[in-house]
């Protein structure tokens, strides 16, 4: 559901039907019965509440009713909420029954737009995301700390793995990755249409639509403990320091909490911005396990720790966010986990 609202003649349905071109628009003050509940878009829908609440009908209820039977409709409705409050006792009603019906569809709605002069501001817009990690590589398999000072490819039956796992994943309309090779060898599996430059630089390839690389979104500098895994480790005291702080310490003349945090809010910015630019409104991020980790320990509510996150290769996990928030400072996400 998506609604257009503003005061009257600020051009309102003249967007609507620019940006809703092939939908078929009725007007609400000449809706009759059921009507409105099959329609593709609605114009004057204060006008169809009026004529109910006229014809003595009961509204309490229509929001919800509009929203299990037309969840697709395009509700376009004057505010008329302001001004001096009126003396008639019919007209409160009225004004009070569209600002509470209005209230629970845009809370409902993916988008909704306030118009103002004929121009559109968006107050809310819902995405979608899918953070995939990379397949599995070698490195990898072997438990080893792979962070972003080896380039590993992936393993042949990973490769295979992720073909496999290609049908499960939704449409995008932008796909966002790591510069790594692991990273990019995953993109170009699960989403075939989508391009990689030859030097891993975005942009257009032949006319095709291209992977985003998002350099911040490189994973953790391991730094001396880059390469091995903990046996190899095992009776190195700077390990079994990092290990008995539960993993809060920087890394050996690598990456420190802090700074991989901030490096990973950076990339997601960088897609955050290019998403609003471009009106995207659900994208692939294929990054590494640490990125991910930091996202939704920083973003994803309700809230859980940074190791709760844990994401093994090839697993998706699915949020959706206002971007609008980002404006207001209270911008978080809600999620959904799916496996490999």
């Amino acid at each position: 559901m998506e609604m257009f609202i503003g005061g009257a003649f600020q051009g309102k349905t003249d967007l609507a039907k620019r940006e809703f071109p092939h939908i078929r628009f009725e007007d609400g003050a000449e809706l009759s019965g059921d009507r409105v509940f099959k329609a593709e878009g609605i114009l004057h829908f204060e006008e169809y509440i009026r004529g109910l609440l006229k014809a003595g009908e009961d509204v309490s209820l229509l929001a919800e009713r509009l929203i299990e039977a037309n969840p697709g409709a395009v509700i376009v409705c004057r505010e008329v909420g302001y001004g001096v409050v009126p003396i008639d006792p019919f007209e409160r009603k009225y004004r009070e029954a569209v600002g509470r019906i209005c209230t629970f569809l845009a809370a409902f709605s993916t988008r909704v737009t306030r118009v103002v002069c004929g121009i559109g501001t968006v107050i809310k817009s819902i995405c979608d995301l899918w953070f995939i990690r990379h397949g599995m590589t070698p490195g990898n398999k072997e438990k080893r700390y792979i962070g972003c000072r080896t380039d590993e490819h992936l393993l042949p039956e990973s490769e295979e793995m992720l073909r496999k796992q290609r049908g499960t994943i939704p449409e995008v309309e932008a796909v966002y990755a790591s510069p790594m090779v692991r990273c990019l060898e995953t993109a170009e599996i699960l989403f075939p249409e989508y391009q990689t430059c030859a030097n891993g630089a975005a942009g257009s390839v032949s006319g095709q639509k291209s992977v985003q690389v998002v350099k911040e979104l490189i994973e953790c500098d391991f730094g001396r403990f880059e390469g091995h895994n903990y046996i190899e480790l095992s009776g190195d005291p700077e390990y079994q320091k990092w290990i008995d702080s539960g993993g809060i310490l920087p890394f050996p003349s690598g990456d420190s909490r802090e700074e991989f945090l901030q490096r990973s809010r950076e990339g997601f910015a960088k897609v955050l911005d290019d998403m609003e630019l471009r009106g995207i409104r659900s994208a692939a991020v294929v990054t590494h396990g640490g990125v991910i980790m930091n996202l939704m320990a920083a973003y994803a509510v309700p809230k859980r720790s940074f190791y709760d996150w844990i994401t093994e290769n090839g697993m998706m996990r699915h949020v959706s966010f206002d971007i609008c928030r980002r404006k207001t400072g209270n911008f978080a996400f809600t999620y959904e986990e799916r496996g490999r």
